[in-house]
């Protein structure tokens, strides 16, 4: 969804035609039918996108975009639970808990009342990865 949607909005800026971004306005469209079908059907959406390069900084807005059809908090999970269950990493990572990695990141803003605080500037405010601390800004 997010590749699509990026394409969209910068494809012109890459050298990408009119007529090829008709074409990805339609599957941008369709795709959001798409994730519609398969959260009705209860299938298990994960998260994850095929950005490269400069519109890799566009990943965050795959979040946005789930919350067409999915509650905050379910497009959360997908991001993180959901993701650890479909690579049978359970165990290791998709929650926060005791023995798992401590992967964590806060951002300024509630995104179960607004999931663009994810594209604010100032977010995120900590990356803690594997227990180690990358970024802070608190």
């Amino acid at each position: 969804m997010v590749t699509y949607e990026a394409i969209y909005r910068e494809g012109k800026r890459y050298g990408i035609g009119d007529h090829q971004i008709q074409k990805i306005d339609l599957a941008r469209q369709q795709s959001v039918q798409g994730l519609t079908y398969a959260y009705r059907a209860g299938c298990k959406i994960g998260s994850g996108s095929d950005l490269l390069g400069d519109m890799a900084s566009q990943r965050h807005v795959e979040l946005e975009l789930k919350a067409q059809v999915m509650k905050p908090m379910e497009v959360l999970l997908s991001a993180t639970k959901v993701n650890a269950e479909l690579f049978r990493m359970s165990d290791k990572i998709g929650t926060v808990e005791p023995g798992k990695y401590a992967d964590v990141i806060v951002v300024n803003g509630n995104p179960l009342k607004n999931l663009r605080c994810f594209q604010q500037p100032e977010n995120p405010r900590l990356i803690m990865k594997g227990g180690k601390i990358y970024k802070q800004r608190l």
